[in-house]
């Protein structure tokens, strides 16, 4: 399983990247304790810390200029959420954690102008496809407009809550907050 905590979620709330399943709420996979900027905690559940088994950890922090971690609510409408993430996504992942959907991911590579057709679900071993009516996506030079034909799931549902994760297509700042340099 590759366990995902997301700063929307809290430290005792998880979701899954290899399922589609909402929230699991469980103290012992963070050790109930939030992320800082130089430490995160594993508890002792055998998913993420167990006796001696190997693991590899990807930790992102915000950065702004560079990479982004929300949520935003939908709205069911053609016209849903805008999210101002500060820069023009290179890479975007969502997940609705109200419902049981799919993880989500658009590039610029597969639709590399709007509308972001092309997806790939992180959870299943599909080939991309295409939707050109509902769960279709803008990027903007400062974040992403989901977008679609009426109560779209899994991106767009009404009422429900979406965490993303977005990349810079042109990095703004470096991993350590420095300006990027010109060319």
């Amino acid at each position: 399983e590759w366990l995902v905590y997301h700063k929307e979620l809290g430290a005792t709330k998880y979701v899954y990247l290899s399922t589609n399943g909402t929230p699991g709420t469980d103290t012992s996979k963070f050790n109930d304790t939030e992320p800082t900027t130089s430490v995160f905690s594993l508890g002792t559940d055998s998913v993420c810390n167990g006796n001696g088994s190997s693991y590899v950890a990807y930790v992102w922090a915000q950065i702004p200029g560079l990479q982004h971690f929300g949520k935003y609510v939908g709205n069911g409408t053609a016209e849903g959420a805008f999210c101002d993430v500060g820069f023009k996504p290179a890479l975007l992942w969502v997940k609705d954690i109200t419902d049981t959907w799919d993880w989500y991911c658009m590039d610029n590579a597969r639709s590399p102008f709007n509308p972001v057709i092309y997806k790939l679900n992180l959870n299943r071993d599909y080939v991309q496809n295409a939707d050109t009516a509902t769960n279709i996506f803008d990027f903007t030079s400062n974040g992403f407009k989901v977008k679609g034909s009426g109560n779209t799931e899994p991106t767009n549902d009404d009422n429900d809550t979406y965490i993303y994760c977005a990349w810079s297509q042109s990095a703004v700042n470096s991993f350590f907050g420095a300006q990027s340099p010109a060319r």
